[in-house]
């Protein structure tokens, strides 16, 4: 999940969220049965700080990472083309 203001084009992302799940299988991607509150760990990362845009770079980049999102076309256009506090060129 993002959060920022007006987040889309020329909108600005300041934090990004991330939760680990075992919510769905990674090969056919289709739901699994969970019964177990799953206690994983997760990123709360503020993209203001370059060290930490660079961690979500890595994550939205990897293709070996699986990333589930809904309502997020603001978000990606964000992550596409956000120039300030500086540059995060997501793609």
């Amino acid at each position: 999940d993002f959060e920022g203001e007006m987040p889309g084009y020329g909108g600005e992302l300041v934090t990004a969220a991330f939760l680990a799940t075992d919510a769905f299988d990674e090969v056919s991607c289709s739901p699994k049965d969970v019964k177990v509150v799953d206690k994983s760990w997760g990123l709360l990362l503020d993209l203001r700080s370059p060290a930490c845009a660079q961690i979500v770079k890595h994550i939205m980049e990897s293709p070996t990472i699986h990333k589930i999102m809904w309502g997020a076309t603001g978000d990606v256009q964000s992550l596409m083309y956000q120039q300030a506090p500086f540059p995060l060129a997501i793609h």
